[in-house]
């Protein structure tokens, strides 16, 4: 499911719904940076389920679970790189489509 709505946010933003020639692994970064943001407060809340049971870790390290404002903040920084990939994937000319498909501005058509 979040790498459904990655895709789908990655090919909103970007205009276009495969990876422009040489940017295959922006466009991979892209997508899992942006289903990371999207997955990260449902992993946290999923393990504070279970938190009564945290032991150590072989004596030395505790875990700890994040706060809402850690959460928040680790999102935001997924978020933000991910909008830089796709500045970087994002076709620089509109006119300067990949074949099979065509894009005007956030909206974009792929051939079946």
């Amino acid at each position: 499911m979040h790498i459904e709505i990655a895709e789908r946010a990655l090919a909103s933003a970007a205009g276009v719904a495969v990876a422009p020639d040489g940017l295959e692994q922006e466009w991979i970064e892209a997508l899992t940076v942006r289903a990371l943001a999207s997955v990260f407060p449902w992993l946290n809340t999923f393990a504070l389920d279970g938190a009564a049971k945290v032991g150590r870790l072989e004596g030395s390290v505790e875990y700890r679970f994040l706060d809402a404002d850690e959460v928040e903040a680790k999102v935001k920084g997924l978020m933000c790189r991910f909008e830089e990939l796709v500045a970087k994937v994002t076709p620089a000319d509109p006119a300067d489509e990949t074949p099979d498909q065509a894009s005007a501005d956030t909206a974009w058509l792929g051939a079946i």
